[in-house]
């Protein structure tokens, strides 16, 4: 391979890796919401009162993750606009449950529950974990008021609260994690390609001078040494 093909194929590398990390997270979500939450909601439509608002949270959570898959196909990040985009979940899921009613929380009928965490990873996961936790932790926080102001803050709920929080929670950090790994591996491969790609040019340079003084001796020989004869 060229020196010019090393240099231009290995800083590929690292944004492959990220893409491909990207469009996992997309796929997930998606798979999430239509494969499993949408399926509880037209289920439990008779909870909700008026019936729409059921199918209205679950189209603004459809909404973002779709926004999220264009801004991937188009390779494109959120940007800024990952936190009022974070913070417009977090309130789909305050609305959500605030639909419920009391014997509901907690249960099936409760998707929100589980599902807005995987926003979390599909948002924040490339800004570090501490913005994933931030995340989690607020949306717990939340669910926790709306149980007390439903006064559903009993042992068995929270023991029921533990475990999905423990459950969806525990999945979404690993994944929130590996994806801060693959980002340390992606920036090491980068910078790796960078230091070979300039040992290669430095000794591209080396060697064109080399070749550049070889050159210049051969013309000086042939055009001195006839004069020394």
């Amino acid at each position: 391979m060229t020196p010019d093909g090393l240099v231009a194929e290995r800083p590929s590398l690292a944004p492959a890796l990220l893409h491909s990390l990207r469009v996992a997270r997309s796929v997930i979500v998606l798979v999430i919401l239509v494969g499993l939450v949408l399926p509880h909601v037209v289920a439990d439509l008779e909870v909700y009162d008026p019936r729409w608002t059921g199918p209205a949270w679950f189209a603004g959570l459809l909404a973002v993750a779709a926004a999220d898959g264009v801004l991937v196909v188009r390779r494109r990040t959120w940007g800024r606009a990952r936190w009022p985009a974070a913070a417009f979940v977090l309130a789909l899921s305050v609305w959500a449950t605030a639909l419920l009613p009391a014997s509901a929380l907690v249960g099936p009928p409760h998707q929100t529950l589980g599902a807005v965490g995987w926003f979390g990873v599909l948002l924040l996961a490339d800004t570090g974990l501490a913005a994933l936790l931030g995340f989690l932790g607020v949306h717990v926080a939340l669910t926790v008021v709306q149980l007390g102001l439903a006064d559903r803050l009993d042992l068995l709920t929270a023991v029921d609260l533990a475990v999905v929080v423990a459950a969806t929670g525990g999945f979404q950090l690993a994944v929130g994690a590996a994806g801060a790994a693959l980002n340390r591996v992606a920036g090491a491969a980068t910078e790796a390609a960078r230091r070979q790609a300039a040992t290669v040019t430095a000794e591209e340079v080396a060697r064109q001078l080399h070749d550049d003084r070889e050159e210049r001796y051969t013309r000086l020989r042939d055009s001195v040494l006839p004069l020394l004869l």
